[in-house]
């Protein structure tokens, strides 16, 4: 069942002055909403300040990067940001509200797209699933960058949806879960607040603050050859 959704504030500015330019050049029926903002749209359970639009690698290729001149004008006419990153399979468009990430990347799920839309874009988010696993196994296990505001989607996730985190771990084969639980076991108390990038407004506070124990458990507890680490 379609349904359309309100992201939050913060992206919903960015995509008014940023997703016309974009749109330009990538048809709107060939982008996704993903990452923490279409989680947020659907849970509204933090604020979300980014904005993830996902394509496919050739689109990205040959629409935005073989393009770039011509799309860095237009930001610039339309006073609309400017790339701060591009490569062949990315780029950052820098803001003034936020940052807008364009993936190129194929789906890590069998539905990757789903029956939601961006009120007022027209363009379809990305399932929950999707997002999970993208997070899961490309940003933390794939390049060992683990964010608050990912292991409290997690946390929420476990909630709310445990599903959906059963298909996400399932999306991909986990090489070394060894190394995720020595670095979860290194984070001291407190680590959430110390980062720079902590999670804001968070709706469920209780689930904020076990998000670290929550993901070490959660990962013991799916690899049973694991060694009984435990955080001092």
């Amino acid at each position: 069942m379609r349904g359309e959704l309100d992201v939050p504030e913060g992206p919903r500015r960015i995509l008014n002055e940023v997703l016309p330019v974009v749109l330009e050049f990538i048809p709107a029926e060939q982008i996704a909403l993903g990452g923490g903002t279409a989680l947020a749209a659907r849970w509204q359970h933090r604020e979300s300040l980014d904005v993830d639009l996902f394509v496919d690698p050739v689109t990205f290729n040959q629409n935005i990067y073989l393009r770039a001149a011509e799309c860095e004008d237009r930001l610039a006419q339309l006073g609309s940001g400017r790339f701060a990153t591009l490569g062949e399979h990315g780029c950052h468009i820098s803001h003034r509200a936020g940052r807008v990430e364009i993936v190129g990347s194929f789906p890590l799920t069998r539905d990757s797209r789903s029956q939601d839309f961006v009120a007022g874009a027209g363009i379809p988010l990305e399932t929950n699933v999707e997002i999970l696993a993208k997070k899961l196994h490309r940003r933390i296990l794939g390049h060992g960058q683990i964010l608050p505001r990912d292991l409290y989607d997690f946390a929420v996730a476990r909630k709310f949806e445990p599903e959906s985190m059963q298909t996400a771990w399932a999306a991909q084969r986990v090489a070394d879960p060894d190394a995720l639980v020595a670095v979860l076991s290194s984070f001291a108390p407190g680590w959430m607040d110390r980062q720079q990038e902590t999670v804001q407004r968070a709706r469920y506070p209780e689930l904020e603050a076990d998000a670290v124990n929550g993901m070490l458990e959660d990962v013991l507890g799916r690899f049973s050859n694991l060694m009984p680490y435990r955080r001092g």
